[in-house]
């Protein structure tokens, strides 16, 4: 009995040295093929190398693997079989979900860590980890953060790289040891903020001598540029009509709670600062709270601009102020713990009087800030630059004369002690405020 069942498909004949040597170079590149996704591409050189093709993420890419060689191979040399070889591990990689592109990087990037590592094995006191901390320590920051920033560097720098020569780190080790990861786990922010500290340290070193002229900073601008980019900023919660913000102000003041806070909740209104610049407030920055003028003198380390600022406070702050130092004014700080009266209160004990006053998700302590600016502009249409300046949005250095030359300082007085007139309509005395029902 017979069939019919047709011509059998051609094996495909796979590359053989002969065949390899006796392909001719063309004006341009042009390949042969191997089959199974492996070929090679034979330059018009006469320079003939082998590359496997994959699809991964649904775009064709190419992986060179070496220069093709015949019989023995050797670093980065590859006859047919070694070449075949490296092709079942390359698709393999594919298979398991992996681009041996991004693998063949990582690992280049490892090796050459390696080596450096090796090279400067005693880096001493040149080593990441002594001089970033070092720089640290030297910042004019805030207590909170400049503790957040030595956490940040002990979690993500300083276990990769951190004992490495500084002038021994490369972008490329700063990209995929240090911020990939943190890309990977989607803290974006974080993996951006880190960059631009590594940026500015590395000018640093650059500045006093601790890496070689010319060298190039490893963490500059151009990374951003490869990574994700950061979430937009969410703003904080507020009431910005003042009839309203003055009702809710009213409903924290009858709550039962602690008589600092509820004073920070209601000074933080009138003065628009920052959470952090009215935590670290002490008594001795505070001048002529018995007179016409009464001023807040705040270093440059309580600022977000490191740079000194000159508040002039409202007859209703500076009343809310004499009645509390009854109460704090035995101590340095202005709005002590009261658990621990060296140390401030906490940054969530004014958001969570506000929670509790039903303002979550409507309004928030940094809220104060947005109220001040849109209810003052609303008003004053024409003056956003000096509302702006009594939000201290502008450099220090830039407006410190026009505020003595062109009496701007006056001005912002001004615009302060109509806003607090406004926003204390209807509210208790600062008197009846701290001696209210204790939480």
């Amino acid at each position: 009995m017979t069939t019919n069942e047709g011509p059998k498909p051609k094996r495909r004949k796979l590359l053989t040295d002969a065949e390899i040597r006796r392909a001719k170079p063309q004006a341009k590149p042009c390949t042969i093929s191997d089959g199974n996704n492996l070929r090679v591409r034979i330059m018009p050189s006469g320079q003939r190398y082998w590359q496997v093709r994959y699809m991964f993420g649904g775009v064709e890419k190419s992986f060179q693997i070496g220069v093709y060689e015949e019989g023995a191979p050797g670093p980065k040399r590859f006859g047919i079989l070694a070449a075949r070889e490296a092709r079942n591990e390359i698709m393999a990689l594919v298979e398991a979900g992996y681009d041996p592109m991004v693998v063949k990087e990582r690992q280049e990037t490892a090796g050459e860590l390696q080596a450096a590592q090796a090279k400067a094995e005693d880096a001493g006191e040149f080593s990441v980890n002594t001089l970033a901390r070092r720089w640290i320590n030297r910042q004019q920051w805030v207590p909170g953060h400049k503790e957040r920033v030595h956490r940040l560097f002990e979690r993500e720098v300083y276990p990769q790289i951190g004992s490495m020569h500084v002038a021994t780190i490369t972008r490329d080790a700063i990209l995929r040891l240090v911020l990939r990861p943190i890309e990977e786990r989607g803290t974006l922010r974080t993996m951006h903020d880190l960059r631009g500290m590594l940026s500015t340290f590395y000018d640093t070193l650059e500045i006093e001598g601790y890496v070689p002229d010319g060298f190039a900073n490893p963490a500059t601008e151009k990374l951003a540029k490869v990574l994700l980019a950061a979430p937009k900023v969410q703003h904080q919660p507020a009431i910005i009509d003042i009839d309203q913000l003055q009702d809710f102000l009213a409903k924290c003041d009858a709550l039962p709670g602690q008589p600092v806070t509820k004073a920070a909740n209601r000074f933080i209104h009138l003065t628009a600062v920052r959470t952090g610049t009215l935590r670290a407030a002490e008594w001795p920055q505070f001048q002529g709270l018995h007179g016409p003028e009464p001023v807040w003198l705040i270093p440059g380390v309580q600022m977000k601009s490191r740079q000194p600022f000159v508040l002039p406070l409202a007859s209703q702050t500076a009343e809310l102020l004499l009645e509390l130092q009854k109460v704090t004014g035995g101590g340095h700080l202005v709005f002590p713990s009261v658990r621990n009266s060296t140390k401030p209160i906490s940054e969530n004990d004014i958001l969570f009087l506000i929670y509790r006053a039903g303002g979550k998700g409507v309004h928030s302590g940094h809220g104060a800030r947005a109220a001040f600016s849109s209810i003052m502009n609303k008003r004053h249409t024409r003056e956003r630059h000096v509302i702006d300046l009594c939000l201290a949005h502008s450099p220090f250095e830039e407006v410190e004369a026009a505020y003595m030359r062109d009496g701007l300082i006056d001005r912002r007085r001004e615009i302060m002690q109509e806003y607090a007139d406004l926003l204390t309509a209807g509210l208790v005395l600062p008197a009846d405020l701290l001696d209210g029902p204790r939480h």
